[in-house]
């Protein structure tokens, strides 16, 4: 579907919960939520301090997301202007 988009394992933490599953980016269940109740993804510990997992989504993969979002909410006539 065109609201659905498989995101690559290199873009995420190396861990249980990821390993081995697929994961997909579903733009048709799009939410409002506060970035207060967001966080980083916890890796570990190194000398004490905590790691984060901070990979991000290059330009290419973004467009591909706002593009699953278009199509989500009906709009996919806009994604040539992305």
């Amino acid at each position: 579907m065109g609201c659905h988009m498989r995101i690559h394992d290199r873009y995420l933490p190396r861990d249980k919960f990821f390993m081995g599953k697929e994961t997909w980016l579903k733009g048709d269940m799009v939410y409002t939520v506060s970035f207060d109740r967001l966080d980083y993804i916890r890796a570990g510990m190194d000398n004490g301090k905590r790691v984060y997992f901070k990979q991000k989504l290059n330009r290419d993969n973004m467009r591909q997301v706002y593009a699953c979002m278009l199509h989500g909410m009906n709009l996919h006539r806009l994604i040539e202007h992305l």
